[in-house]
């Protein structure tokens, strides 16, 4: 099973700009929130001495994109006058860093005094309302939120003070003479838009999150079934709870979320590595995020086949799926047959399991999962937690009698939530 979770965890970076620019300025805390109102939303800024803007950000706090386009620009705070602006699109499309997306800017920017604002449409994205501990690059000082109830994109002018530091949404990036350690995408492990749950597996990807690589191994869990909450110095915390650490590079590390209560954005997830800065994200905390894991193939085709066994435990799939491995490495489903899947963040199961712990039996779904292939009902015989894993539900389940050979989507559905459709090879 270890082989099975390494194939199919996400590998690839996400894009960037580059590693050589740092977020001008964040907020450290905060609550997240909409208003029913229209509003430019930003904050008033110095800059000791010269600095070159390379993008310009708004703030997803649920890490899985934006709701609706945010217009972003800096202004001169003495003359009102917009000298960049540029709209950061809805969606996960554009790049992401350290809790931003953000979009290609070009601006240099002398010693003075500025404003940086964005549009925040009615109960669009939530933002961090009552923001605090605004944390910001060399050369650049915070000085006070700004806000102006409008809907025109405009420089905000008012400084409203019961809001603490503000309600924070847009930043910028700037270039940095020295390549910081950086956060520049974060999703579930099994891939695709499944969010974020209590005991679910999360890949953080980036550059400079360690200075090791590798997996958990049996020494690193104390008292034979704790998770460990670091390795090799590298930890994660979610909304201030310490998560587990299953794997560290200096491009990814994957944990699994602690059991936490729900939140709709603004969960920060804190990396800490020895040496290093503290690294900061956001993410939402939903019931469930449910998710098959996929196949990595090395091929175009890899994400797109879910992973799955034959009851004696030998590989589902398309024949020749792995090209550097033995044709029969996978073999395709049959009609009638039950076969066994994998996933994560499929939610609670009854009696509770504790996400600090290996599970040490089996702990059936709460609520039981139902599953289609091409369509078609697939009887779910099993959904639950396995012993010796950590949040790895397993799922067994009948291939309908009546498919025809070719490659059928594959969707497993659990409290009215569907996992991402994978694809499940059938030949007679």
């Amino acid at each position: 099973m270890r082989v099975l979770l390494r194939l199919a965890i996400i590998t690839q970076l996400a894009a960037g700009l580059g590693h050589a620019e740092g977020v001008a300025a964040y907020p450290a805390a905060g609550a997240a929130g909409t208003d029913a109102r229209a509003f430019m939303i930003g904050w008033k800024f110095s800059v000791s001495s010269q600095v070159t803007v390379t993008a310009l950000a708004f703030l997803d706090v649920t890490g899985r994109g934006l709701n609706v386009a945010h217009t972003v620009g800096i202004f001169d705070a003495n003359t009102s006058q917009v000298l960049v602006s540029a709209t950061v699109p809805a969606g996960a499309a554009v790049a992401y860093r350290d809790g931003f997306r953000y979009v290609p800017a070009s601006l240099v920017l002398q010693a003075g005094t500025y404003v940086i604002g964005a549009t925040s449409q009615s109960e669009s994205d939530p933002v961090m309302v009552h923001s605090a501990g605004i944390q910001t690059a060399s050369k650049i000082t915070y000085i006070e939120e700004r806000q102006l109830q409008t809907s025109a994109f405009t420089m905000p002018t008012v400084n409203f003070t019961l809001d603490e530091q503000g309600d924070f949404g847009p930043s910028f990036l700037i270039a940095e003479s020295s390549p910081p350690n950086s956060v520049t995408g974060i999703a579930n492990s099994a891939g695709g838009p499944a969010g974020f749950a209590p005991a679910t597996y999360v890949s953080l990807f980036g550059s400079g999150l360690a200075n090791t690589t590798r997996a958990w191994t049996q020494a690193d869990f104390s008292g034979g079934n704790n998770l460990p909450v670091s390795l090799d110095g590298v930890s994660v915390t979610v909304g201030g709870t310490p998560a587990f650490v299953e794997f560290v590079s200096p491009g990814q590390i994957n944990i699994i979320t602690p059991d936490l209560p729900l939140a709709n954005g603004g969960v920060p997830v804190v990396v800490k590595a020895p040496g290093k800065p503290d690294l900061m994200s956001w993410i939402d905390i939903r019931t469930t995020a449910p998710a098959l894991f996929t196949w990595l193939t090395g091929t175009s085709e890899s994400g797109r086949y879910v992973v799955a066994q034959h009851a004696d435990y030998t590989n589902v799939g398309r024949q020749g799926l792995f090209p550097d491995k033995a044709s029969t490495f996978t073999s395709p489903a049959k009609p009638g047959e039950v076969i066994v899947l994998y996933g994560t963040g499929f939610g609670a199961t009854q009696p509770a399991h504790p996400s600090a712990t290996l599970s040490d039996k089996i702990y059936p779904l709460a609520t039981p999962a139902s599953a289609t292939i091409g369509g078609v009902n697939a009887p779910v015989l099993f959904g639950g937690l396995i012993p010796p894993l950590a949040s790895v539900y397993q799922f067994n389940m009948m291939v309908p009698a009546n498919l025809s050979n070719g490659d059928f989507p594959l969707v497993v559905t659990v409290n009215g939530v569907s996992t991402t459709v994978g694809i499940l090879t059938i030949q007679n």
